[in-house]
């Protein structure tokens, strides 16, 4: 069961199926209503549109094509064993409107991790796909790397001993907290592993501080442009999770 705009069911109508289901269970059966798990996807778009046939300004382009995008989402996903076409997905932002002339969008895979402030995770976490596995390219010699560096698996940033810090892969099969170091990312331990071909994470006595936002996101790099969700696993766009720019041409 998916309610819109909540990550789940609320207690009291857990309590509410409960009730129902149970005196029409079998004596030996207690029924268990387990929330879902859900896959979101975050979106980037850059969109280009031509001046010259509409009246439209960049933020009324920007505010229909965040529609559009959340109209695919309603349409096309927001339930078990979905699945994200990329090339549809595209053609659903050019056809927002007549002068979109074209879109680079850039859809990111993730889960949201919910460690508790100070205590070590632990945590296998499966994506249901394959995975790239690019190489991450450290200075010889040292245990940094270019901060701009696109990792595979990467987190949203947390804050451990007051710094702000990631967990990275190495395109190897290993995971590590990383911190900034001027233009850099730093290696400071291992936290894991990664199975690029299956999309199982491995996340091993993490200790998260605290988050810089609401919620800490792991995100993942998918081999192919399709995404899709298995059969136990929501697939969903949030509003939140939506960034569009926009391009004014004369054409």
């Amino acid at each position: 069961v998916d309610i819109k705009n909540a990550d789940g069911v609320p207690e009291i109508e857990k309590r509410k199926f409960y009730n129902f289901i149970k005196p029409r269970s079998p004596l030996s059966i207690d029924p268990v209503i387990v929330d879902p798990e859900f896959l979101f996807c975050s979106i980037s778009s850059n969109v280009t549109y031509n001046i010259n046939t509409t009246s439209l300004k960049d933020n009324d382009i920007k505010s229909l094509v965040a529609l559009s995008i959340s109209k695919f989402n309603n349409d096309n996903l927001n339930n078990f064993k979905s699945t994200l076409r990329y090339s549809k997905f595209l053609k659903a932002i050019d056809d927002t409107h007549p002068s979109i002339l074209s879109n680079e969008t850039v859809i990111s895979p993730f889960k949201v991790l919910q460690p508790i402030r100070g205590v070590s995770f632990s945590k296998i976490i499966n994506f249901g796909f394959e995975l790239d596995d690019n190489i991450i390219q450290s200075i010889p010699g040292t245990d940094l790397h270019p901060y701009d560096v696109f990792h595979n698996v990467r987190t949203s940033t947390f804050k451990s001993n007051n710094v702000d810090c990631f967990v990275e892969d190495d395109g190897k099969g290993t995971l590590y907290v990383t911190k900034v170091d001027g233009s850099f990312h730093k290696r400071i331990y291992k936290v894991g592993t990664v199975v690029y071909e299956t999309g199982t994470i491995n996340i091993s006595n993490l200790v998260v501080d605290d988050y810089t936002s609401s919620e800490l996101k792991l995100f993942v790099s998918p081999k192919h442009k399709d995404i899709f969700s298995e059969k136990n696993v929501i697939l969903s766009i949030r509003d939140s999770d939506i960034i569009v720019n926009v391009t004014p041409l004369r054409v």
